[in-house]
């Protein structure tokens, strides 16, 4: 999301120094190539990891591109420039010289490795800024002079606050001097282990590497704040803190404010707009030709690029930052309902991929066989049937040992999940965490 803010600024400085060129094309490409490339891109980082598609396919190759491909061309461009194998002679040093380097790799990793507070600026940059664009082009035009945003502000940026100061779920150890050596004993694990094993994703007795305590259930490491967290979803930098089980709550309010106030900043804009130039009863004239044209969506996304001010883009950058965070929250309120995390959801996928894979190792002679019928009845022009023995093999998991999974009718691999107790427990644990 950040570059979206850069690209956003880059356009307004555009748009204030380019009286004379025709803002119209600009508009068209904005709305050609900006908009989809946002709603794609905010898609793939949300979704990469759900989607199972053929790696052969081009929504596969596309996924790879996006998820993996770019680092991976990264590492190789920087191994093809590297003049040796020790990685101080690298193409970067030899271009920046190794104090410069040295710096860079240091501010590389605290940017993308440490807790900062950078993309926090950024966020209130972004709103504070937006809102005094707003307040200084937009609101003077607006015809009901008690029609204002300060409320939804100010209610957003308490809910920031409120996301980035609440504790997340962190799990404290204190360190024990023993005989056998030192201990790391957690002071709080009981407080966080309300949920019980579930001898899938979690079992008992497993101990964090690096804090060196045995973790409760639905619990993980973060790499970044470094520290366990209990009912860990992700980390997330604009609120430089992660989100767990006691901050769920906060954070997915402010998610839902910042989609309403970036929607309602939108949605002003288009009524001044609107309302202003009473653009949809507009005759529009072609200075070459004199002739006259109604007004279209075409021509009048144009004349509002071009003659709208600020309030164009601002409504515009808005109105697409709305439809990304509300699309991020329903995602969210998904999950809720399923009783899942963010985390867990990535190892749901990975344990089925693996258990299909066992289930087919272990049976794979009755897999083969049927798949011999299948083709076989097909040839005969009986694919109803060939169907039907497809949808219903023979064989079954009575007699294997993958726990707590069984098969659909389709022969998947479908894995019931012990936390999910209905979509009202599930929201009110949410609400009311269990360690509160």
């Amino acid at each position: 999301m950040k570059f979206l803010g850069w690209l956003f600024v880059a356009f307004i400085i555009g748009h204030r120094r380019s009286n004379k060129i025709k803002m119209g094309w600009v508009a068209i490409l904005l709305l050609v190539v900006y908009v989809p490339m946002v709603i794609w891109l905010a898609f793939f980082l949300l979704c990469a990891d759900h989607l199972k598609c053929d790696s052969n396919s081009k929504l596969g190759r596309l996924k790879y591109l996006l998820t993996q491909g770019v680092c991976k061309s990264t590492r190789y461009v920087q191994s093809m420039y590297s003049i040796s194998s020790d990685s101080s002679s690298s193409f970067l040093v030899w271009l920046a010289g190794p104090r410069t380097t040295k710096r860079a790799k240091k501010a590389f990793e605290y940017i993308a490795y440490k807790p900062n507070p950078l993309l926090q600026i950024l966020y209130l940059i972004l709103v504070l800024g937006g809102y005094y664009l707003f307040l200084r082009d937009a609101f003077p035009l607006l015809p009901n002079i008690y029609l204002g945003a300060h409320h939804n502000v100010g209610i957003t940026l308490y809910l920031f606050y409120l996301a980035s100061a609440n504790d997340a779920g962190i799990i404290h150890y204190k360190i024990e001097q023993q005989r056998s050596g030192v201990r790391h004993v957690p002071t709080n694990e009981k407080q966080y282990s309300s949920y019980p094993f579930d001898d899938m994703l979690y079992t008992p007795g497993r101990t964090c590497r690096t804090c060196l305590i045995e973790r409760p259930a639905r619990s993980k490491h973060c790499s970044i704040c470094d520290r366990c967290i209990g009912r860990f979803d992700h980390h997330c930098p604009w609120i430089n803190n992660c989100v767990g089980e006691n901050n769920l709550r906060y954070f997915l309010s402010f998610v839902f404010a910042t989609a309403s106030l970036t929607l309602y900043c939108g949605y002003l804009c288009y009524y001044i707009l609107s309302a202003e130039g009473r653009i949809w009863d507009m005759r529009f004239r072609d200075p070459e030709t004199g002739q006259t044209y109604e007004a279209s969506y075409l021509l009048v996304f144009q004349w509002v690029m071009s003659a709208g001010g600020l309030v164009a883009p601002l409504g515009l950058f808005t109105g697409i930052i709305s439809i990304v965070l509300y699309g991020f929250f329903a995602y969210h309120i998904y999950l809720i309902v399923v009783n899942t995390t963010t985390n867990e959801s990535y190892k749901w996928y990975d344990y089925v991929d693996q258990a299909q894979v066992k289930f087919y190792m272990a049976h794979k002679d009755e897999i083969e066989e049927q798949k011999k019928v299948v083709e076989a009845e097909k040839t005969k022009g009986k694919k109803k049937d060939a169907r039907r023995d497809h949808r219903d093999p023979d064989w079954t998991l009575a007699d294997y040992t993958i726990p707590k999974y069984r098969l659909d009718s389709r022969g998947k691999v479908v894995v019931k999940n012990m936390y999910n107790r209905g979509w009202r427990k599930n929201l009110a644990e949410v609400i009311w965490p269990p360690s509160q």
